[in-house]
């Protein structure tokens, strides 16, 4: 799973996902983030992260995850 721009302030798109995968999101203290937008695209999905506060951001498949940084 790749993250890319990985930081960025309203948009990132992430590639080698699951399609019909379930994720979440957690913030850096470990809190999950209960709904973020999503479109799902033909190699994975685009979140928008612009409600999101600045940090950093994990997201977590049923078997993988990857860090992002919202500016």
């Amino acid at each position: 799973m790749n993250a890319y721009p990985n930081s960025n302030r309203d948009v990132i798109e992430v590639e080698n996902f699951k399609i019909n995968g379930k994720f979440s999101i957690f913030d850096s203290t470990g809190k999950k983030i209960d709904s973020v937008p999503y479109l799902l695209r033909s190699n994975g999905i685009q979140l928008e992260i612009r409600d999101l506060a600045t940090g950093i951001y994990y997201l977590r498949t049923d078997n993988d995850y990857l860090l992002f940084i919202k500016n």
